[in-house]
């Protein structure tokens, strides 16, 4: 998603003031834990929304929380 909004990294990184290794290890799922403020702050970042959803069988629940 960040390469179709043409950011590099490093912008990305310097925007949401996080290292530049931070961003890469979030974008190759790289990192035991990411809390979802920062997700937020990533998709924020580059002009999307965080959405979550829980799914259990066929049930989905749109657990996302607009702030």
């Amino acid at each position: 998603m960040r390469e179709a909004t043409e950011l590099t990294q490093e912008e990305l990184a310097a925007a949401m003031k996080l290292s530049v290794d931070r961003i890469a290890r979030m974008e190759t799922g790289d990192l035991d834990r990411v809390q979802l403020a920062t997700l937020r702050r990533y998709a924020s970042a580059l002009g999307a929304q965080l959405e979550v959803t829980l799914v259990r069988g066929n049930t989905h629940v749109d657990a996302s929380q607009n702030k």
